[in-house]
């Protein structure tokens, strides 16, 4: 099911943004301003050998220690490729989004969001 008609199913309101794809928080600003509240990154990151995924959600103005991040975790993490992203998330790199989850049928990707 679409997103969208999955959140009208639920009764919930929306609007929606379109923007290309984009790589840098900088790069979103040029198409986020104008949209009200706490703008954010989403970063797609694996276990380099157990395969386990994460998608991390932190304010788009907050830098990922990706070094601190793997002690918190005890795991060593790299970002995701692209044949990653379409496979769990059915996204393009640049495109990474929450809403991609309804795509983990399996249940595989570990949501972490920054407090």
């Amino acid at each position: 099911m679409e997103i969208k008609e999955y959140l009208k199913s639920l009764g919930i309101n929306f609007k929606t943004f379109s923007h290309p794809p984009v790589y840098t928080c900088e790069e979103a600003e040029e198409y986020n301003k104008e949209i009200k509240g706490i703008h954010s990154k989403n970063l797609f990151i694996k276990n380099r050998k157990s395969k386990k995924f994460y998608l991390i959600i932190l304010f788009a103005n907050k830098p990922l220690n990706l070094k601190e991040f793997e002690d918190f975790l005890e795991e060593k993490l790299k970002f995701s490729n692209e044949q990653d992203l379409k496979k769990f998330l059915n996204t393009p790199s640049g495109a990474v989004s929450p809403f991609g989850l309804i795509n983990d049928e399996e249940g595989k990707i570990n949501i972490l969001i920054d407090k």
